[in-house]
């Protein structure tokens, strides 16, 4: 049993071409169950490395000889492994505020054929565009994202179970009766949002009332829930007016004739618990292998699936040369060549990057979409969500959150310490880790003292033909150097500009030229506790999630006094991949971490304290004096 504001840890539940294979809860049944000890392996290893597909590993038991479970898996058939959670709200908790207009700011909305702004009544004012158009008025789940933007973006907003009954009341006051006229109507209706953006929205045909009362309905399961308001017609037509004399009118004008009144606007989720979901892995299945268990009777199918970037590797594109051209028009035309139907977002500080002229003569589509990540200092993820499905992600890393940050002690002394609050960072509790595999790591291997990066410069022929020469450019810190000995790094891109190449150089021996701690073994076991606090729940499923784990900042918590970290009480760390695990129905994340060293949005100089007053402008000796130049990379003022 939980214990009240206590919560089940989050469950596995696996998937093949949409239908859920049974995990052998239900003691009936005799369909083939995926037993414990499913495995996906995830990221990368090292800060230089691209990560490889994501593979997912598991063995279904039939029970009834082998083969049964030729129906339900397959090579090439679909596989996703979902996270799912139930979170439990107070009795009577409301999804969508109870919105009393008196104050802003005003809550998700979204407003066609007219305007919504706070009116003085203490209600939303909802003026019509014209009376001969309906005006739809969406109250959403949070803030709706562009078509295809975020979407992770509503992930802690819950979302209805089967079978489940919510409760949506709405009141809307229409104009009072104008010279005869009372044919305003306002209609009210659930909406179910498939993704956070508008165009996901999808009306019920349930009626709310319109009157402040609430209405008990069924939602669709699993669909972030909305309520739509319309009001149809908004206004009177001349011939709908009777003969009274316009002094005997009152004074409202033609805009008031079309203007109403929304308040109490309020969801309210079941106390029995909403869903959380997120995609821990989807891809495809590449090997089966059966086998009989003399001691069950039954048949054992291991299954191993891979995520769709292994399709990719298996696709060859080119042959034509390509010119030389920005490197998200690469990208596009990459995928597009591979025949693949995959979505990609690629982060802003890469796009605009000139990439070489190209005579690719038929290579793997993966290859050349990492190598592009290479060039732009950045990160090939195949991330997955349960609103879009598997989509590639090209993530900057100097557009990470900076994790560490400057501050002025109490000593006027200037350092670099782990941020206060950070825009996504999960808190992980050294008290919810497991502390036998944790092992704190720090050797040469991690370090670097020259970085040289080959790129190519955009020369012809004597025929006048594109032929680019390979260039180097290197970057190298003499002082670490004279210490440590040469240790060279070698990185090979597709860049047009020496510019592009140096600035990359220079990533990267910020990178690797600190000899910093790293953690190996970072653990958080969800078995060892039949119950988490919402906040647990909550930063478990962000961590497990396939849209928001990769490269997710964390702070790791109440050190031990044994962690060899200067005595500082936490450490800061992003998340880079990791090997995830059921173990009877609960998770176990074994994470591989990265230090944020040079990695993350940096200050500019404008961003420092230069106020003229002695106390609050930061001077040269007042910074402390280990902080090097390379040091302020991926570093903000706290």
């Amino acid at each position: 049993m939980t214990l009240p504001g206590r919560m089940r840890p989050p469950a596995v539940s696996v998937w093949c071409d949409g239908v859920q294979l049974s995990d052998g809860r239900d003691v009936d049944s005799l369909a083939p169950m995926v037993l414990s000890g499913l495995r996906v392996q995830w990221g990368r290893s090292t800060i230089l490395d691209q990560p490889a597909p994501a593979t997912c590993v598991l063995t279904l038991l039939d029970a009834l000889g082998g083969q049964s479970f030729r129906e339900l898996v397959g090579i090439g058939r679909t596989l996703s492994v979902r996270a799912d959670a139930t979170v439990y709200p107070a009795p009577g908790a409301v999804v969508l505020m109870d919105h009393q207009f008196t104050a802003p700011p005003l809550p998700p909305l979204v407003a066609e054929n007219g305007s919504a702004s706070l009116g003085g009544t203490g209600a939303l004012k909802l003026v019509a565009d014209k009376a001969t158009q309906p005006v739809v008025l969406d109250f959403t789940p949070g803030p709706s994202e562009s078509q295809g933007g975020n979407p992770a973006a509503w992930d802690a907003v819950p979302r209805p179970k089967a079978g489940q009954s919510w409760a949506a009341a709405v009141l809307v006051t229409l104009p009072a009766a104008f010279a005869g006229y009372t044919g305003w109507r306002a209609a009210a209706y659930p909406l179910d949002y498939l993704a956070p953006w508008q165009r996901g929205a999808q009306r019920s045909d349930i009626p709310l009332n319109v009157t402040g009362a609430a209405v008990t309905y069924v939602p669709t399961p699993d669909a972030w829930q909305g309520i739509r308001v319309v009001v149809s017609p908004t206004g009177p037509a001349w011939n709908e007016l009777d003969r009274t004399p316009w002094n005997a009118l009152d004074s409202r004008s033609w805009l008031d004739l079309s203007t109403f009144a929304v308040d109490n606007v309020k969801l309210t989720a079941p106390g029995a618990g909403t869903q959380r979901s997120g995609l821990v892995f989807s891809g495809r299945i590449t090997d089966m292998e059966a086998r009989f268990d003399t001691g069950s009777g039954a048949t054992l199918i291991d299954i191993t699936a891979q995520d769709q970037r292994s399709e990719l590797a298996n696709r060859d594109v080119g042959d034509e040369p390509w010119l030389a051209e920005r490197l998200d028009t690469r990208f596009a035309r990459i995928v597009t060549l591979s025949g693949q139907p995959i979505k990609y977002q690629i982060d802003s500080a890469p796009a605009p990057l000139q990439v070489s002229w190209r005579d690719v003569d038929r290579q793997g589509a993966l290859t050349l979409l990492q190598e592009l990540a290479i060039s732009a200092d950045s990160v090939l993820w195949c991330a997955t969500s349960l609103t879009t499905g598997p989509y590639l992600d090209m993530e900057a890393l100097g557009q990470r959150p900076a994790l560490s940050g400057l501050s002025q002690g109490a000593s006027g002394i200037v350092t670099i310490g782990p941020m206060d609050s950070v825009p996504g960072q999960v808190t992980l509790d050294a008290c919810d880790l497991s502390r036998d595999p944790v092992r704190w790591v720090q050797d040469v291997a991690d370090v670097s003292t020259r970085v040289a990066v080959t790129w190519r410069e955009q020369t012809l022929n004597d025929k006048g033909q594109p032929a680019p020469t390979d260039s180097v450019v290197t970057t190298a810190d003499p002082v670490l150097e004279a210490r440590m000995g040469t240790r060279r790094v070698a990185v090979s891109t597709q860049l047009a500009a020496q510019a592009d190449a140096a600035r990359l150089a220079a990533n990267i021996l910020g990178r690797t030229s600190s000899p910093g701690w790293r953690i190996s073994g970072l653990t958080w076991d969800a078995l060892v506790s039949d119950a988490m606090t919402s906040d647990q729940l909550t930063r478990m499923m962000t961590l497990l999630d396939g849209t928001t784990r990769n490269g997710c900042p964390v702070l790791v918590t109440n050190l031990p006094p044994w962690s060899p970290v200067d005595g500082r009480a936490q450490v800061p760390l992003f998340v880079e991949g990791g090997t995830y695990t059921s173990h009877d129905g609960a998770w176990q994340l074994d994470m591989i971490t990265s230090a944020p060293t040079a990695a993350g949005v940096s200050c500019k100089w404008e961003d420092m304290p230069s106020t003229p007053h002695p106390v609050t402008a930061w001077r040269w000796q007042d910074f402390h004096p280990s902080i090097r130049w390379v040091d302020l990379s991926g570093v903000k003022v706290n």
